[in-house]
């Protein structure tokens, strides 16, 4: 069964509201039972939304998220010759560039809160 659909939510909010009324009946009439339990219910269908959204989030990666909000991939790539010669280059990431930028960031970050 695929969690990602409308039905999920409503199998959810079944089960509550049948396990809310079976409890409450015992101790309380019939209608306020079948109240409380309908509020439960609801109450979960719409929680069971907000748990799937944020799963979804936690478990999206990086460059999907990236997509989703419009964001572009920083990558810090140079030109490296390889076997020395000039021309035939492959694409490496600089590991020193992109030290430098979490350094600058870095110093940024501590210069505005030190304000």
């Amino acid at each position: 069964m695929n969690g990602n659909t409308w039905k999920m939510n409503a199998v959810t909010a079944s089960a509550g509201f049948l396990l809310f009324f079976a409890l409450s009946v015992q101790v309380n009439l019939i209608m306020t039972a079948f109240i409380r339990a309908l509020a439960a219910g609801s109450l979960l269908f719409i929680l069971t939304y907000l748990f799937r959204w944020a799963f979804s989030v936690i478990t999206m990666d990086s460059s999907a998220q990236m997509k989703e909000t419009g964001q572009k991939s920083i990558s810090i790539e140079e030109e490296v010759p390889e076997n020395g010669k000039e021309g035939a280059g492959t694409k490496r990431k600089s590991e020193d560039g992109l030290q430098e930028e979490v350094q600058a960031a870095s110093r940024y970050i501590k210069e505005k809160l030190n304000e």
